[in-house]
């Protein structure tokens, strides 16, 4: 089950994705959904809360719940993203780092974390559907997960408003050959179908950056952050809106 390896690619994440408002605004609109709607269920059900970071990136999210006391394993294909999670979160008695794919971790931690995150990564993947199977087999039954993808139906709406109507028509997914663009965006039926055969049932979904990403470049760097950041929240429930987010995330429990 291969997937995208971002070791060429690192230094340009951290300042095109994570350094731009979007790249905020993502992180904002997910960490206030797990922190509101995520982390309560699992404080109210378990002591001390293990959690599995597939894919980690930077860890931005993985840092905010090391310093809410749960113990994390995160896990990165690329080494150099792994060493930015590193020197992002720093010394940590509450983390374990491994070099590898989600996909090839080995039994002893089939069933075995609370919670298992996997945040912009399943459209990396060449079957993102195995993507889920695999997230499934490391998280306990009674466990949560959490799901952000790159949502393919906002990416179709995107190209058909700039013209772009030969790569929608050919079904033409795939970003600029060394471009941050996932090659594999999914929607979010595949996915909550994907995600039910995997023994997951969905419990809450909100979108992420719903109209942002259709304003202007002039208007995303001039209106006040704030305020997209209110009126992206106020939207992230409400359909269709929601559903034409530049992402999706589902919290799910495993049954």
């Amino acid at each position: 089950m291969s997937g995208r390896n971002f070791d060429d690619l690192a230094g340009r994440f951290k300042s095109n994705i994570y350094g731009t408002r979007k790249g905020q605004l993502r992180l904002d609109l997910l960490w206030e959904h797990i922190e509101q709607e995520l982390l309560p269920l699992l404080y109210s059900e378990h002591g001390d809360v293990t959690v599995f970071d597939a894919g980690c990136g930077m860890a931005q999210i993985s840092k905010r719940l090391i310093q809410s006391g749960c113990q994390i394993t995160l896990c990165d294909k690329s080494i150099k993203m792994l060493n930015q999670a590193k020197s992002e979160i720093g010394e940590s008695v509450h983390c374990e780092f491994i070099h590898a794919s989600f996909q090839d971790m080995h039994a002893d931690y089939r069933e075995y974390f609370d919670l298992v995150m996997s945040h912009a990564v399943l459209e990396w993947l060449d079957k993102p559907e195995d993507g889920i199977n695999a997230l499934g087999r490391s998280c306990k039954p009674g466990g949560y997960l959490s799901l952000l993808f790159y949502n393919r139906d906002s990416y179709v709406f995107r190209n058909l408003i700039r013209g772009n109507w030969k790569k929608v028509e050919s079904n033409d997914y795939t970003g600029h050959r060394g471009g941050l663009t996932p090659n594999n965006p999914v929607s979010q039926t595949e996915v909550l179908s994907w995600l039910e055969s995997a023994g997951f049932v969905a419990l809450d979904t909100i979108g992420l950056r719903s109209f942002f990403d259709y304003m202007s470049k002039e208007m995303q760097l001039n209106r006040e952050y704030e305020d997209i950041l209110r009126l992206e929240r106020m939207y992230s429930r409400v359909s269709p809106y929601r559903d034409m987010a530049r992402y999706i995330h589902i919290i799910a429990r495993k049954l």
